[in-house]
């Protein structure tokens, strides 16, 4: 059943992606439904590890009981780049909807391949930014997710990814047994390499993950199951005593008042204040700066409001679209400035030529002297027997400059 309901919300988001695609860009249904699928190496690597794990479990033994096995997501992996699925969010950044389900499962199948999310790194606040990039990207292929949206699916990658190491731990590791032995006995599980199985026999096999992963003494499981019964039934002692309270609290408060308010005054009287870093009862991903911004101690650095964030990317959008006036507006100013340069430049020479043209007018209506007054007065520059100045060197023209267009001697 529920995989027939997620091949018809898929079939229902692809139809709805086509009508838009057919309204935009005015392509017939039938064009539409006529492509190839293309998919990265990076997603095929996710598809096969996928597939292995599902026939380990499936093959374990034939005489057990047939289970389903693991969660591969085979429809939404084989979707079209162009046709992505759009998920909802809740005021506080949670998904929400009929895609969460399917948003969750996916991003399961991705933190249980060790080709992206290695379980050696141990500690998934160790987990390189480049294999969180790619566990990233392959989410946005698949579903159409904002970008401030980020924090939540990683965060929801490393809580799959934890359950995932729990669940290896549980169904494969044996502390009474060597390394060697256990992997003579059985096969290495669930796909890992062998480098990632040593690296996590050896830390659980240390006293620290010993320590971390030891079991509860009687005392403590008698106080642990003092606190709540099976199966989600109601809650005894000192919960059902502050719930009472907490009912009392609610009742001798003033009409006038907000509901909300009093609601959040009751609870943090008889429950005591927030942990720091995650907010009670509202589920996964709702941080205190987002429900409570105001009792935030640092609020400058926290974002005030949900909503800041569609605000932001507006903002952002704008401040691009002005930058690119911005550039197109200086590179027509530089051309104008190279235009105005280039003008000048002319002008420059034109008023070169005219000076060297009025000069050369001057020299040629001064009177010519005749031989014998040569003979009788000789320059200093014949008495030197210098050459005479030349007209070209001193004013920077030449008569054939001049007949050429006017340039000056380089």
């Amino acid at each position: 059943m529920a995989n027939k309901r997620m091949r018809k919300l898929i079939q229902n988001s692809q139809r709805q992606s086509r009508r838009e695609e057919s309204s935009n860009r005015g392509v017939d249904d039938e064009n539409e439904s006529q492509y190839t699928t293309s998919h990265s190496p990076l997603e095929i690597q996710n598809e096969e590890v996928n597939e292995q794990v599902e026939n380990v479990v499936m093959s374990s033994s034939q005489s057990q009981q047939r289970k389903r096995g693991k969660t591969t997501m085979r429809d939404i992996h084989a979707l079209h780049p162009d046709h992505v699925l759009a998920v909802e969010f809740n005021e506080r950044g949670q998904p929400y909807g009929d895609l969460q389900p399917m948003l969750a499962n996916f991003i399961g199948t991705i933190a249980r391949n060790g080709l992206v999310l290695p379980l050696h790194f141990l500690d998934w606040r160790k987990m390189p930014t480049n294999r969180l990039n790619d566990a990233w990207k392959l989410v946005t292929a698949r579903f159409y997710i904002p970008n401030h949206h980020r924090r939540v699916i990683i965060q929801m990658m490393g809580v799959a990814w934890r359950r995932w190491r729990t669940e290896v731990k549980a169904t494969s590791y044996n502390s009474n047994t060597p390394l060697e032995e256990l992997v003579a006995i059985q096969p290495i599980p669930h796909g890992l390499t062998p480098q990632t199985w040593e690296v996590l026999y050896n830390y659980w096999k240390s006293t620290e993950s010993q320590e971390n992963g030891r079991k509860s003494s009687r005392i403590e499981i008698q106080q642990l199951s003092r606190r709540s019964r099976k199966k989600g039934s109601a809650t005894i002692d000192d919960e059902a005593i502050r719930i009472e309270i907490v009912d009392r609290l609610l009742q001798d408060k003033p009409e006038a008042t907000q509901p909300l308010e009093v609601h959040e005054e009751a609870f943090r009287e008889v429950f005591g204040p927030e942990h720091s870093g995650w907010v009670r009862c509202l589920g996964a991903c709702a941080l205190p700066s987002q429900v409570f911004p105001e009792q935030c101690k640092r609020s400058s650095i926290y974002w005030q409001d949900y909503h800041s964030n569609s605000d932001l990317a507006e903002k952002f959008n704008e401040m691009r679209e002005k930058i690119k006036d911005m550039e197109l507006r200086e590179a027509q100013r530089q051309t104008k400035i190279e235009q105005m340069k280039k003008q000048m430049q002319e002008n420059d020479q034109f008023q070169n030529f005219a000076r060297m043209a009025a000069m050369f007018a001057n020299i040629m209506q001064q009177p010519v002297p005749s031989p014998a007054e040569e003979d009788r007065y000789p320059s200093e520059s014949v008495l030197s027997h210098e050459p005479l100045v030349n007209f070209t060197a001193s004013v920077g023209f030449s008569v054939a400059n001049i007949c050429n267009g006017f340039e000056p001697v380089q």
